[in-house]
């Protein structure tokens, strides 16, 4: 037997907009102004939903376990490297080779701010400029 779970949709609210109660007992208990019995009514097996100016309350399925028959397996992301011979700088030399021009700017330009405070001001005498070709 699966279990069912009771949706609120409410049109006129911005937060809060989608609620969902285990039964419609709650609902009520939490929104005494709607009444149990004429929502049982509309909720029952194989009847529509309640809807009004305010509100769209239906009564939807519960999954507790996995749609599909085949379950998904996890897969390790890792590189195994042999530590004798691995040359770690020669592959940080290949990715930011491989990245584009903005990219490396912007890590760089971050790196420096990050190891400068705040109220330091830079010397602009030891600074180069370099155009960008292209």
């Amino acid at each position: 037997m699966s279990k069912r779970v009771v949706v609120a949709v409410w049109k006129n609210r911005s937060d809060r907009r989608i609620e969902v109660f285990s039964n419609l007992k709650v609902f009520c208990e939490s929104y005494p102004n709607f009444s149990y019995n004429t929502l049982n009514n509309y909720l029952g097996k194989a009847k529509s939903p309640f809807e009004n100016q305010e509100l769209l309350l239906t009564r939807q399925e519960l999954f507790s376990k996995p749609i599909l028959k085949k379950a998904r397996s996890i897969q390790a992301v890792v590189t195994r490297y042999e530590q004798a011979v691995h040359d770690e700088g020669e592959q940080n030399l290949d990715f930011w080779l491989a990245a584009e021009p903005e990219t490396r700017i912007y890590a760089v330009t971050k790196l420096a701010s990050e190891g400068i405070p705040i109220d330091t001001k830079m010397d602009k005498q030891v600074v180069q400029k370099f155009k960008l070709k292209g």
